[in-house]
């Protein structure tokens, strides 16, 4: 929540207020109820509460709205009420410019619902068509509002979602907001009262704060309360603070068989245990006023066969009369006073609000992964600098190298290169060569008995730019034999037996050898025929 908070404040400059304390402000058709409110420690405390008469002080059940075809939209008057209000409110001294707003089932309704789980995206879409299928009434006019609840999987083992449905007439909402314009006070929400009541209950029934609630309504048990408000009684079922059931029913006296199958309190229980998977509630928590209050005590031990529990929420508050508009106005002003489970808020503007917070966070996260992407190069690069500059602070405590003295830069590095070419030669000369006595070991192995060899000629380059050239065996010599043709293939032979010596072949690769037949050889060296012999001539060059 504090990051929510901070990315508001960030990306536009405003965030939820958290005064010390708030105004709740109850509308019914024929009562108001403001109180303010601050909390102290663990316990709410109420500063202020006032009871006023309505817009429509002559109403009466004849009047009020008995289907759901319809809210009503023409009681509410935003002059007469803002000016009953700013008469009361200049009595008393009144310390927070806060306003939540709880309407009555008159004005405002909400309605609990579950639905296969689907992707946030499809939320906006999904949802409101999901609801008409439980409200029966035109949604066109209406400001709408939902919260998702995290439920289990069903027994199919599909996913599934819970889903707190608000809703009113978007007049309405306009006149609250010209109301908070003419008593100059911040409308921070508007909620259905159901939910004011039920935060109440749910923050005295768990001291210290009412916290979160659980990940699921599936793990925490169900809560009944009920309210007996004259003729008047009013069933609450939740989960973990969640409402997820909430029944309205005037009575006409007594508390028969007839009277309480209009509240039908335990199908209401059975019906929202087979939709929700949660346990039989271990009591029934029973607070209300009147004459019928303890008949309706014993009737629904009888009927329920589960404990029933008297509450006093009045003395819990430190007020004379428990009233249901006086709890709802006090736990509207909890809204912003401590943190709970119900977050609906049936001002569109909330919801607006709730999208653009949405899309700034999702900014937010992504332009923290650019920078912290960013962030990790610079602290490589800054990494890499150290490095060099180390590197160079040590390259600047050597010695100064006179052969760089006076000299431009192309020419130390042509300087380089020359160093650069002796290195190489050196590494020439490092290397293992072919021994020589070896290759004349093999030579004098190879051969042949009639075979004189006159010249041997070898070369083993070493410089830098010849490092690359290949060793090259130049060998010449004389055969005496019986005739011409032995005298040829013996030389032809020796060439061939150098060239598949084991040690030698591996060494050098022998080419064609050139024969000079013994005429020829005769007559060069001013012999006779008979006298004369054959010369041969190959060369040898290395394989490496």
């Amino acid at each position: 929540m504090e990051i929510n908070s901070l990315i508001e404040q960030l990306a536009f400059g405003r965030t939820v207020p958290k005064p010390a304390s708030c105004l709740g402000l109850y509308l019914h058709p024929a009562v108001i109820f403001l109180s303010e409110v601050r909390v102290k420690g663990s316990k709410p405390v109420v500063e202020h509460l006032l009871k006023i008469p309505g817009p429509t002080p002559s109403y009466s059940t004849q009047t009020q709205t008995r289907s759901l075809g319809n809210l009503n939209v023409d009681m509410l008057d935003a002059e007469r009420i803002a000016g009953l209000l700013k008469q009361v409110m200049g009595q008393a001294q009144w310390n927070s410019r806060h306003l939540v707003v709880v309407l009555s089932h008159h004005f405002g309704l909400f309605r609990y619902f579950t639905m296969p789980g689907i992707d946030r995206r499809f939320w906006k879409t999904a949802i409101p068509m999901e609801a008409k299928k439980h409200i029966p009434i035109q949604m066109a006019d209406l400001a709408q509002s939902y919260q998702i609840v995290p439920l289990p999987s069903g027994p199919d083992r599909r996913p599934r979602q819970g889903v707190l449905f608000g809703f009113t007439h978007r007049k309405i909402i306009e006149v609250l907001r010209e109301i908070a314009v003419k008593l100059q006070v911040n409308l921070i929400g508007v909620e259905a009262s159901p939910c004011s009541v039920g935060r109440l209950w749910h923050f005295l029934g768990a001291p210290g704060a009412a916290g979160e609630g659980p990940a699921s309504l599936a793990a925490a048990p169900m809560r009944a309360e009920v309210f007996v408000e004259g003729a008047t009684v009013r069933v609450l079922l939740s989960c973990a603070g969640i409402p997820v059931f909430s029944r309205e029913t005037q009575m006409g006296g007594g508390t028969d068989v007839t009277e309480r199958r209009k509240t039908d309190i335990l199908g209401s229980i059975e019906f929202n245990q087979r939709q929700l998977g949660v346990a039989t509630p271990k009591e029934i928590e029973l607070e209300g006023t009147g004459p019928y209050a303890d008949l309706w005590n014993a009737a629904l031990s009888r009927e329920m066969g589960i404990p029933v529990v008297a509450r006093d929420t009045a003395r819990e508050l430190g007020l004379k009369v428990g009233e249901w508009g006086a709890y709802a106005s006090v736990g509207a002003a909890l809204r912003c006073l401590a943190p709970g489970p119900i977050k609906l808020n049936l001002d569109p503007s909330d919801q607006e609000r709730e999208d653009d917070l949405r899309v700034a966070s999702t900014v937010f996260v992504m332009g923290s992964v650019v920078a912290a992407f960013l962030l990790c190069v610079s602290g490589l690069r800054a990494v890499l600098a150290m490095q060099k500059s180390h590197q160079l602070g040590r390259l600047s405590d050597v010695a100064r190298i006179e052969a760089f003295l006076n000299k431009t830069p192309a020419q130390i590095n042509q300087l380089l290169q020359d160093m650069q070419r002796r290195a190489d030669s050196l590494v020439t000369l490092a290397t293992s060569r072919s021994r020589v006595v070896e290759i004349l070991e093999d030579l004098a192995e190879s051969v042949p008995e009639r075979v004189w060899l006159t010249s041997i000629s070898y070369s083993n380059p070493i410089s830098g730019e010849l490092a690359r050239a290949a060793q090259r065996l130049q060998l010449g010599g004389r055969v005496a034999g019986f005739d011409a043709a032995q005298e040829q293939d013996i030389a032809i032979q020796f060439r061939e037996k150098l060239h598949n010596h084991p040690r030698f072949g591996k060494m050098f690769a022998c080419g064609g050898a050139s024969v000079q037949s013994r005429s020829e050889g005769a007559a060069a060296a001013g012999l006779g025929k008979e006298e004369g012999f054959t010369n041969f001539s190959f060369e040898c060059v290395s394989k490496r």
